[in-house]
């Protein structure tokens, strides 16, 4: 492609991100497709960023300083962790605020893959149908990426794979199956230390020269074919005041450390510790009476896992802290009010495990595979 000729489109993309447009209806119309017709949303995402960076040069150097049909990359910026879906995420939010209706969130946290708990995430499956939620929010750690561990000695007898191709037939199929169980719920997702962090420290220490390409290659693993809104390189988001996160905080006190890290003053829902706590604040807020304050209570809940509560490194299989279920949240979208719930899936003696939501009862029996393990 010739500089004019990737100018041209520069410009023509960075017009119709002005009017509005995602970055993937830009792909589409600029014929910005890869070989199976997926739109190259990160490819016109950095074009757009070009032609803005362009722009910002000739109002800083003049015009008549800056080749009038050259966009050079810039050395820094951008770069492949800059690729996200925020943009078709935040016209969901304000779809759904026009609604009028609190927003009904079901969060998965901790996964893990391959290391998930089948039977946990086949109980998350029936309470999904049964809560029919808005929105499926991943919380971050889908995959554990062990293999790509620059920190933890791994067991010799561990098979040494692709990392991104052994966890996608059953991320995609966790996908296929949601799909088959209920119609039109957003999916989103954020990383966590064991994905994004993973794949991050791995590029920096092991292969920096390929930094792009593994980081888009991870997020096309976590888009699940376009079904997954992928909110960025961070580690947290924000509904309005909601604070939603992977976490960094681990203890039995994360819940009430993580409140204290949005000022006391903000709800907030996260994971990474796989054992569930929560704590509580309130705050003042100005009310429409002027000598009386509105009383706002703040909850922050760390969430349970879905991954197997015996890690694969565990030095003792009969002991651990971590505890499987879910998380409901309904959001206020045009208020302040956020309702949490935990939903903490219980083992019983016959190896079956349960989980309750309101007055229904969730029951999932164990895989032949696991009970013959456990016995």
């Amino acid at each position: 492609m010739s500089s004019n000729q990737r100018h041209d489109d520069c410009h023509r993309a960075w017009q119709l991100k002005q009017d509005g447009k995602t970055f993937t209806q830009i792909a589409v119309e600029l014929g910005y497709v890869n070989d199976s017709g997926q739109p190259r949303r990160g490819k016109v995402a950095r074009m757009v960023a070009d032609y803005g960076a362009w722009l910002a040069r000739r109002v800083e150097y003049g015009a008549a300083n800056v080749e009038p049909n050259i966009i050079e990359d810039d050395l820094y910026y951008p770069s492949a962790r800059d690729i996200n879906d925020n943009d078709e995420w935040a016209d969901y939010l304000k779809f759904a605020t026009k609604r009028g209706k609190m927003l009904k969130i079901m969060f998965w946290a901790d996964m893990h893959y391959k290391d998930e708990s089948k039977q946990a995430v086949g109980l998350a499956r029936q309470l999904r149908r049964y809560i029919k939620p808005d929105v499926d929010f991943f919380l971050g750690d889908e995959f554990d990426l062990d293999t790509l561990s620059t920190h933890w000695a791994r067991g010799e007898n561990r098979r040494r794979v692709d990392a991104f191709k052994e966890v996608m037939p059953d991320w995609y199929g966790l996908h296929d199956a949601l799909d088959d169980d209920l119609k039109g719920v957003q999916r989103v997702m954020l990383g966590g230390n064991h994905t994004r962090g993973r794949v991050e420290n791995y590029v920096n220490e092991r292969a920096p020269e390929l930094a792009d390409t593994i980081v888009e290659g991870f997020i096309s693993l976590a888009r699940a074919n376009n079904r997954v809104k992928w909110l960025g390189w961070e580690d947290s988001t924000w509904i309005n005041n909601y604070h939603i996160e992977h976490g960094t905080r681990t203890g039995e006190n994360s819940s009430k450390n993580s409140l204290k890290d949005v000022g006391w003053a903000s709800p907030r829902t996260g994971g990474h510790v796989h054992a569930p706590s929560e704590a509580f604040n309130h705050i003042y807020v100005p009310g429409s009476n002027l000598l009386y304050p509105n009383r706002i209570i703040v909850h922050s809940v760390t969430l349970p896992c879905l991954c197997n509560i015996h890690a694969h490194y565990f030095a003792d299989k009969k002991k651990s802290r971590w505890i499987n279920g879910v998380g409901v949240a309904y959001v206020n979208l045009n208020g302040l009010d956020v309702h949490q719930h935990k939903v903490i899936f219980h083992s019983r003696q016959d190896g079956s495990m349960v989980g309750a939501f309101g007055s229904e009862v969730f029951v999932q029996q164990a895989a032949v595979s696991a009970m013959r393990k456990a016995g």
